[in-house]
């Protein structure tokens, strides 16, 4: 089914989920896992935290502005783009943060970070209840590789994302030197 049939209780529902077992697999590691980092300019666990809390934060406040305003139309290469960064995402492949608002700027305690996540969790459940499902196709966020994108690709790329670094945070405690549970 394409992002465009599904409907808004499934399109948060599975952000949600996402959102439950990243948070899950956070509060299970100690500060010293939290704090890791598998090598020189790598994100820690906090750090990817705090990446993913700001992506959740701008890509909602850009929704809420919108407030339903129809969708910009996407260039070739945008469209191009779009389609690479699903790519990227789904499969895991590494690559550099193209967003530096983003960039978390330090290692900030998961606890910190923890209350931080409920109300950005809140804002969006409170966003898509004033939404129905002809709402998932205006406009979402701009992303700065693949352009405007509705509400239902706006969702869709924030379960993608989290997903994408759920698979971070298991390539982490993969790692060699990742601390023992203490």
């Amino acid at each position: 089914m394409s992002v465009a049939n599904k409907n808004v209780a499934e399109l948060t529902g599975r952000v949600e989920g996402d959102i439950e077992r990243f948070l899950a697999e956070m509060s299970a590691l100690s500060s010293d896992q939290r704090r890791y980092r598998p090598k020189d300019g790598a994100w820690s666990p906090n750090q990817v935290a705090h990446h993913l809390l700001l992506v959740q934060s701008l890509s909602v406040g850009v929704m809420e502005k919108n407030g339903g305003r129809a969708s910009a139309p996407r260039s070739w290469m945008q469209k191009l783009g779009r389609i690479g960064v699903f790519v990227i995402l789904r499969f895991g492949i590494r690559v550099r943060n193209p967003a530096p608002p983003t960039t978390p700027d330090r290692d900030i305690a998961f606890e910190e970070l923890e209350p931080l996540w409920a109300a950005e969790r809140a804002r969006l459940q409170a966003l898509v209840a004033t939404m129905d499902d002809a709402a998932l196709r205006s406009a979402g966020f701009k992303h700065p590789i693949s352009g405007p994108l509705t509400v239902a690709e706006s969702l869709d790329f924030l379960a993608c994302h989290l997903e994408h670094h759920l698979r971070q945070l298991d390539r982490i405690r993969a790692d060699a030197g990742f601390p023992a549970a203490t």
